[in-house]
């Protein structure tokens, strides 16, 4: 088997003859290689490692982070409750009025019937 020229020659190289630098360029430019890699066949792109500047910014995020979003997302929720006590409070009012209004008009009642 003869090859005709050098390039023809290096085609034809097993690749357990490499030297390993095609696996570290791979591992160095693996981030860039598989946005390329998405950009081409998106619909094969859940086949892909997701890189690690894609990682959910919610797995970054500080514990304070995390607690000024909760305390904004519970903001709300506790301006409502506010307005439920104000409003169970005049209810009460309301009750004692109605019911001190009342037990006038079954008095009043009592002595005309009297």
């Amino acid at each position: 088997m003869g090859f005709e020229n050098e390039a023809e020659r290096s085609l034809g190289r097993p690749c357990r003859q490499a030297d390993g630098r095609s696996k570290r360029v791979w591992q160095s430019h693996r981030d860039e290689g598989v946005k390329l890699a998405r950009s081409y066949a998106p619909s094969l792109a859940w086949l892909l490692p997701v890189p690690k500047a894609e990682t959910p910014p919610s797995n970054q995020m500080s514990a304070a982070a995390i607690a000024t979003e909760v305390e904004q997302q519970l903001e709300p929720i506790a301006r409502g409750f506010d307005v439920v006590q104000r409003s169970k409070q005049q209810l009460a009012t309301s009750i004692e009025q109605l019911a001190t209004k009342i037990d006038e008009l079954a008095a009043n009642q009592v002595t005309q019937n009297s």
